[in-house]
């Protein structure tokens, strides 16, 4: 109309091939040499700094699809290792914060390269921009992952092939692996299908203690989480025959289904990357010292007594609900574990305390809803090792579906 001209993108989403990137960077000059350096480095002493993940204990432990150490394949091999990283922007450049529009940004880093050089925008691999103007709800992020995790099985089993670098004129095999993720709290939590506030019950990617346990400091108290256990309970989600049952069984234990657990390698534990950069960079520590918890080096301190605060109750007072739970647990069928995960956690904690149930190891009653539910079936079965539990409850999952 008028001779005006409207262009329309062909596609909303358009994600860069990583083969096609990594053969244009291995054509450039010393970029091999590079790799090739990093790739032999040798672990130092885990009880001193280092000065680059490369020489950190879980780069020395990564072990390639044939069962052997990553790093000593055959020498006319070369081996990468990629992080992933995902950040959310306003496209209209706007920084006021709550601001509706957003667009996400996928990127890998070649961590070959050295720390100097490896950040720089031209051997960055901008995997692609997720345009918005929304954020993602939930899981939708699996949809822009697994492109890319596709391209990386295909690093990781066979290898690819490149039938030239700036070394190899004859071309040379490369296998790769994708380690750390590296985000914000909000984008890990939403990469590794964990909910999506900072609040929430499950709100840890390190350890199953619970929202209301914040109050136990000691590190020895934590539960540590089960990767085979996250691995089941992400595939049952991912199997789940309709959304409404995806959502029980998000409101049970916690987890979504992620991408990134197609890679055999992929630890959902071990390889997030606590976020940094909000906390230092940013001058968040700095604000809660001195916003919320007035802390001012120019008036002279106390003795630092103080009342201490309130304990919370965390246990239910719901009769119903107590009784209804303690009679699954004397009925004691197979799919019990199964059963207990359905409660409110309040009734399973306070079906612990009132019994003195804890955690092996433990001193006190802390931990997620699965923690405290395989608690519980560890004191009726004193028999069986927590690893005997597990598989049980596996077990027994598989025969109610």
């Amino acid at each position: 109309m008028g001779g005006l001209v409207h262009f329309v993108p062909s596609r909303k989403y358009l994600q860069q091939d990583l083969k096609y990137w990594l053969g244009c960077l291995l054509s450039r000059k010393v970029i091999e040499d590079l790799i090739n350096h990093h790739w032999s480095a040798s672990p130092v002493d885990p009880d001193t700094p280092i000065p680059d993940i490369w020489y950190s204990k879980v780069f020395s432990d990564l072990w390639d699809a044939s069962g052997r150490s990553f790093f000593l394949g055959p020498e006319e091999e070369g081996r990468l290792v990629f992080s992933l990283s995902v950040d959310s922007f306003n496209p209209f450049h706007m920084k006021t914060a709550k601001q509706k529009a957003s667009s996400m940004g996928i990127w890998l880093v070649l961590l070959n390269l050295p720390p100097q050089l490896c950040y720089l925008l031209e051997n960055i691999f901008l995997v692609g921009v997720i345009p918005g103007p929304g954020k993602l709800a939930t899981d939708e992020i699996n949809h822009y992952l697994k492109p890319l995790v596709q391209s990386l099985l295909e690093f990781w089993d066979s290898g690819v092939f490149f039938s030239h670098t700036c070394n190899k004129c004859l071309g040379k095999l490369f296998k790769a692996m994708l380690i750390p993720l590296v985000a914000d709290m909000l984008g890990v939590h939403q990469i590794l299908g964990l909910p999506g506030v900072a609040t929430a019950y499950y709100f840890c990617t390190f350890c199953d203690l619970d929202i209301d346990d914040l109050d136990i400091l000691d590190p020895a108290e934590w539960p540590a989480k089960n990767t085979d256990y996250i691995c089941y309970v992400a595939h049952m989600y991912k199997d789940a025959p309709s959304e409404s049952e995806q959502h029980e069984l998000f409101q049970a234990y916690g987890l979504r289904w992620s991408a990134l657990l197609d890679l055999p390698y992929w630890n959902p534990v071990l390889y997030a990357i606590i976020d940094s950069m909000h906390v230092l960079d940013l001058g968040l520590f700095q604000h809660h010292c001195r916003k919320l918890f007035q802390i001012d080096i120019t008036v002279p301190g106390g003795d630092g007594f103080m009342e201490p605060p309130p304990v919370k109750d965390k246990r239910s007072s719901n009769i119903s609900f107590l009784i209804d739970c303690t009679q699954c647990i004397h009925r004691n069928k197979v799919d019990m574990l199964g059963q207990l995960v359905k409660y409110h956690r309040w009734v399973l904690y306070t079906i612990c305390v009132n019994n003195d149930i804890r955690e092996l190891g433990k001193t006190v009653v802390t931990g997620t809803k699965w923690v405290l539910a395989r608690s519980i079936y560890n004191w009726v079965h004193p028999s069986l090792v927590i690893c005997s539990i597990f598989t049980q409850f596996l077990l027994s999952v598989r025969k109610c579906q």
